[in-house]
């Protein structure tokens, strides 16, 4: 009980009340500045994460394309074998 009433005196003190929450204004200020922070490595991330999405794009273009060649390999073979001048490039 002792503890309970020095602690609400010593809230009645204006100054001990003022300094008090010019602590925790300081505090909460900082952890403002922290949100500041993590938007900009948010805005960073997200920039890496569109490259990386170009980046896949690209390549699964590049595997689009080769699957395609193989396929027009592959039917072309299976037709036969192609005449001797388109082999040699066109020349006989």
């Amino acid at each position: 009980m002792v503890l309970i009433r020095q602690f609400d005196v010593a809230w009645t003190d204006e100054g001990i009340a003022v300094r008090h929450a010019a602590v925790l204004i300081q505090e909460a200020i900082q952890r403002l500045e922290k949100v500041g922070d993590v938007k900009k490595a948010a805005g960073s991330i997200q920039r890496n994460a569109a490259k990386i999405e170009q980046s896949c794009t690209a390549i699964t273009t590049g595997i689009e394309r080769l699957l395609a060649e193989a396929l027009t390999a592959l039917t072309a073979s299976a037709a036969g074998p192609a005449p001797l001048l388109h082999i040699h490039g066109g020349v006989a």
